[in-house]
């Protein structure tokens, strides 16, 4: 993805300096101070298994923006996952030539309230038959009001959420997303 990206703003004469970090790794790698907007996409925070590690994450989101900069957050809606157990997600099809896809998602719930996210992939070229495999990690599941709090802590306000990306109403009963946006102090 980051080749790409290099690749995509060299074609578009746009200078960006593209890292690859961990969360909570940030500042060390871009310096303070210096963004005006994080985005964090892709239900990232979830892998943060700690209250702690989330903590550092959002505290180096924090120390790397500009005062009154922006964070945005996308994560699935845990809120509604959680209260129905929804153990299954759509399957998704990709295609490129003559490889084809198939990514089946789906949960398997913990004792201890984590979630093990589970990817079957099955794959196949042409005509040969489909070859599977699976990639499993743990997530810990984090609700509306937690990640409210945790950002809050971390020195954001104005904290808003969305069920979208283009700002629908969230509601904790409906699957999809969670979109927080929050502003620096």
């Amino acid at each position: 993805m980051i080749e790409k990206s290099r690749a995509n703003s060299d074609h578009a004469g746009v200078k960006v300096n593209f890292q690859t970090t961990g969360l909570g790794a940030m500042t060390g790698v871009f310096g303070k101070e210096k963004f005006d907007l994080v985005l964090c996409l892709g239900n990232s925070l979830p892998h943060m298994l700690s209250a702690a590690e989330l903590a550092a994450a959002l505290k180096d989101f924090t120390a790397c923006m500009r005062p009154g900069g922006m964070v945005i957050i996308q994560n699935r809606n845990f809120d509604a996952v959680m209260r129905g157990q929804d153990r299954w997600m759509e399957p998704q099809v990709r295609r490129a030539g003559d490889t084809e896809w198939i990514f089946q998602r789906f949960y398997d719930y913990e004792e201890n309230g984590w979630i093990r996210f589970n990817i079957v992939t099955l794959k196949r070229e042409g005509n040969s038959s489909w070859v599977s495999s699976v990639a499993s990690t743990r997530l810990r599941p984090q609700l509306r009001a937690d990640l409210e709090t945790a950002l809050a802590d971390a020195g954001f306000a104005g904290i808003h959420a969305y069920g979208s990306m283009t700002g629908d109403k969230f509601s904790a009963s409906s699957s999809g997303n969670l979109v927080l946006t929050a502003i620096k102090q």
